[in-house]
């Protein structure tokens, strides 16, 4: 289990809720379960540019459960 501050920013309108944005430590969430964070920030850039690989690596149909992995 990690443990790492966080906070969400809630957007209303017309006393309706219309949006949540969450933010938390990439780093320290990172640093505690022994995840490299560069190997996180690739998969997330390779997700946000749509290419589907990662140094020449496919990513699966899970996102990228596969490229974070023990084996990756």
């Amino acid at each position: 289990m990690a443990v790492l501050p966080c906070v969400a920013i809630f957007t209303c309108a017309d006393g309706l809720l219309r949006g949540e944005r969450f933010f938390f430590d990439l780093a320290a969430l990172c640093a505690q379960i022994d995840l490299p964070l560069a190997t996180v920030l690739d998969v997330a850039a390779a997700l946000r540019s749509s290419s589907g690989t990662i140094d020449g690596r496919a990513i699966d149909d899970n996102g990228a459960a596969g490229v974070i992995s023990a084996e990756a």
